[in-house]
This record gives C-alpha cells, structure tokens and sequence, in this order.
C-alpha cells in the first residue's frame, strides 16, 4: 500500500481528505462528498498526521481537513459544504424555501454544537464504549507501528479521553437526563422518518448529514450505544445506512434519484419536525445562549438549565 505522501503526489489533482471512522465530522463531510459526487482521495489519519502535518496547516490536531487540487487548505465542515455547495450547486443540500433555510441552519448547528454531548457522554461515559474505542482510535493512530505501539497510543487516548466529557457539563448529575434527551429525541426522528425519507423531505440536506455524523461515528458505530440505536431507532438505523450509502453504485445500492423538498405553502410545517425545533429549543438554545453571554462576559464556566 502506498504512503500517504507518495498517494498525494500521485493523484494531486484529486481533493484529498484527513478523516478518520470515529470522526463524526469526517463522517459528516464523507457523505456530503458522495452525494455530490466529488472525487477525493481519503487519508488515514495517522499519529504522525495528527500531531505534526495537520497542526502545520491548521494549527491544531483536528479532522477532517481537506487540500484541494492547488494545496488549499480547508477546515471546518460547514464553511467546506457552503463552499462546495456553491461551487458545485447540484444535487442541492440545502432547501430552497429560506424558511426551510434557515429551520436547516438551526438544526445542522444543534447537530455539530450539541449532539457532541450525547456522543461523549456514551463514547466515554460508558465502560464498554471507552475500553472499545480507545483501542480502536489507538489502532488507527497507530497504523503499519507494531502492537506495542498500538497498546501504548491506546492507553494514552484512554487516559487522555476519559473524563473529558466533563467539559461538556457531562457529569453523574446529569447523565440520566441525557439517556431521557435521547430517547426523545429517537422518538421524534422514528416518527419524522415514517412520514419522510429525509429531515426535510425527498433529499438530504447538510443538516442529515450533520446528524448523521454524530449518530454513525459514535452512537452507532459503538457497542454499548448501537444497541439503544436499534432497539429504540430502526427508522433512524435505516435512514443511517441510507445517508452511508449514498454515491455507491459498485452494486446499485446508493440512491440516485430524489424527491422535492418539503412544501411549507402545501402542507404546513410537519407536526415531527415541530417537535424537533421544540427540541432543539429546549435543549440546545438555551445553553448556545449562555455559552454566547460567558463568551462576551470572558466566563470560562456557564450555569444552563
């Protein structure tokens, strides 16, 4: 198999992507990708590209980070769709009706800004979770290295992950109300997803795949939460390996052909994607708010109910 630089050299004319199976933005900007259809070389990310290469560029170790075909370096996923999205507007990612718009932009940023806290809380919270992946990042990290290796770089994402979720606001007190939030939440998208193959209709928008991410690169890809996944969301395992099957056509599984978005002037706003934004409202607003006042305030702590 042929390194990492040598691969770049070769097919620079590609985009070419650091990402990563446990990412849940990798996941995110992986999907977006094939579902416009834009060829793009992935990069494992290596120890060696965490720590050294990527902070070069970026400065600091975070994925996914993508070069294009001129050396231009682009991080953030948002900001990376939006520009892809403009560059290359077909198949469209975002509804067209700026009320639509703009109920999109809320729930992709609640995805991105406050799901990470169900994803933590189960990654690192949970023993079964925390012993799998720390072994399975520490894998990746640590690719073509002998086991010690891999045994070490484990150890170090164990110790260094654990506890992390703390800063969160994650703690004893409060991850019972999380397991409730989940199921809530579950309980809407089962509904919502009886009724409409995506959150905003017929196609995907940036917003499934920005929940998408954090429901397939954390709580169903990891043991103990894959379970609550399908006993409690198989209309939302469904919809996952839907979204992960887009832009594959080796064996005619990846879905080329899309409806129209909703029509908020025909049908009215649907009662499930009412509850969500009620959700979404309950949950995410009010601590996007106090961490916005802490922010201008320079408070390092906020207090949220």
């Amino acid at each position: 198999m042929q390194d990492d630089l040598t691969r770049r050299r070769h097919l620079s004319s590609h985009y070419r992507m650091w990402e990563d199976s446990t990412s849940p933005f990798s996941a995110k900007m992986r999907v977006f990708l094939h579902y416009k259809k834009i060829p793009y070389v992935s990069m494992r990310t290596t120890g060696s590209a965490y720590m050294v290469e990527i902070p070069e560029l970026v400065g600091a170790p975070i994925i996914p980070v993508i070069l294009t075909p001129d050396d231009e370096v682009m991080q953030d996923t948002t900001p990376m769709m939006q520009w892809f999205e403009a560059e290359i507007p077909e198949p469209s990612s975002v509804p067209d009706d700026p009320r639509l718009a703009m109920f999109h932009g809320l729930i992709e940023d609640f995805a991105d800004e406050y799901m990470t806290r169900f994803s933590m809380h189960y990654r690192w919270g949970n023993e079964l979770n925390r012993e799998t992946l720390s072994r399975r990042i520490g894998r990746n990290l640590s690719h073509g290295q002998t086991q010690q290796a891999i045994d070490m770089t484990s150890a170090m994402v164990l110790a260094r992950q654990t506890g992390f979720d703390h800063h969160l606001g994650i703690n004893d007190a409060t991850r019972a109300d999380l397991d409730a939030q989940l199921l809530e939440l579950l309980a809407i998208l089962e509904e919502h997803l009886l009724h409409h193959q995506f959150l905003f209709g017929g196609r995907p928008s940036m917003a499934d795949f920005a929940v998408y991410g954090q429901l397939f690169a954390h709580l169903w890809a990891d043991p103990f939460s894959a379970r609550i996944m399908e006993v409690h969301g198989p209309q939302t395992c469904q919809w996952i390996e839907t979204i992960t099957q887009l832009g594959d056509t080796r064996g005619a599984v990846g879905q080329t052909d899309f409806g129209p978005w909703l029509s908020l002037d025909d049908d009215g706003l649907p009662d499930t994607l009412s509850r969500l934004l009620t959700f979404i409202g309950a949950t995410y607003i009010p601590m996007s708010a106090a961490t916005a006042k802490a922010s201008v305030e320079r408070h390092k702590r906020v207090k949220v109910t």
